[in-house]
């Protein structure tokens, strides 16, 4: 089964929306909580539930694109700062790090592949050779 990514979608009437679900770990700290998002260059405040659902005023469907776009990041913004204040210990990195950190491995992980070209031999799981490079 596929995720679906977050996207735009048009009501019958052709406006467009931003219809995000909040991540499980952020909800009991953001429930009802006012967020302002760039929407068409002006700052729109919404309270956040379940979902964060806002217009983007506009019909077309490029310009929902971008200012689809322009919102969600504000959003993820505002959720990364707040992962650290999560009851549930969810991680405190925030998901440029993770990428970095994990794009790190990978480069590490084929060069070791390359030296050994070839040659059988076991790996390590990228978990335990990342944890023991890191200290």
């Amino acid at each position: 089964m596929a995720l679906a990514m977050p996207r735009p979608f048009a009501t019958k009437s052709g406006s467009y929306y931003l219809k995000v679900r909040v991540p499980n770990e952020l909800r009991e700290v953001v429930r009802g909580c006012p967020v302002t998002l760039p929407i068409n260059g002006e700052s729109v405040t919404v309270t956040v539930s379940g979902k964060v659902y806002v217009s983007l005023r506009t019909k077309r469907a490029r310009e929902a694109k971008d200012r689809f776009q322009i919102a969600l990041n504000r959003l993820a913004a505002c959720g990364d700062s707040l992962r650290p204040a999560c009851p549930s210990g969810a991680s405190t990195m925030s998901r440029a790090t993770r990428c970095v950190l994990s794009g790190g491995q990978a480069a590490r992980t084929v060069r070791l592949l390359k030296d050994r070209s070839g040659e059988p031999m076991r790996l390590d799981p990228t978990i335990g050779a990342f944890d023991n490079q890191r200290q």
